[in-house]
């Protein structure tokens, strides 16, 4: 996983060299950042303790983040990519969702984006909907879940059906997450307040 990250950060770095420098830098920082990560590592660490030991580093993410606002079709697609990876994997953490969701958002609305960012958006949002461990607070997953019903308007057949069959496939996880939450409260506390008296 480490490995992957490192050929995302040199992609964007690559791609933001001349138009965007503190992408470019941040970027760089993350890749030194990402070595130290690789080398306090043990070299047959688990997949969970790379996730674990890059989403406890904000610099990893960083690059991305600037890069999800900048106005280049090309390197937004590149950062969106990394980061449903690194979302995928577990290597971000939860506190950093209202500020992804906030730049989905933003990325949605920008009257530049085409539909292939719009498109991976939408991805994206699936893919923190198919992680159960960020979806810890309701406010992110309520913008997230405006943001598929707005792109439901959509002039763009592609978009707005995309847009909602990610809303039904959200609903569903979160449906599921419910579920499953009830299902060990039931387990835990079942034998609580039975007496009365």
């Amino acid at each position: 996983m480490l490995r992957v990250i490192e050929g995302d950060l040199r992609a964007l770095s690559l791609e933001a060299r001349r138009r965007f420098p503190e992408v470019k830098e941040a970027a760089e920082r993350a890749l030194q950042r990402l070595r130290i990560v690789h080398e306090q590592l043990p070299d047959d660490s688990s997949l969970s303790a790379q996730a674990s030991a890059v989403a406890s580093s904000e610099e990893v993410l960083l690059p991305f983040t600037l890069a999800l606002a900048c106005k280049s079709e090309p390197l937004v697609l590149c950062a969106l990519g990394a980061v449903q990876r690194m979302i995928s994997h577990g290597a971000v953490p939860p506190a950093r969702l209202p500020a992804i969701a906030s730049l989905l958002i933003a990325r949605a609305q920008t009257a530049s984006a085409d539909e292939g960012s719009l498109l991976k958006v939408l991805q994206t949002v699936l893919t923190i909907a198919s992680s159960p461990a960020l979806l810890t607070t309701d406010t992110a997953v309520a913008q997230l879940l405006l943001l598929c019903l707005t792109l439901q308007q959509s002039r763009l057949p592609t978009i707005k059906s995309t847009a909602s069959a990610t809303v039904q496939q959200f609903v569903a996880l979160l449906l599921e997450l419910a579920a499953a939450e009830a299902d060990v409260d039931d387990k835990g506390g079942g034998g609580e307040g039975g007496g009365g008296g």
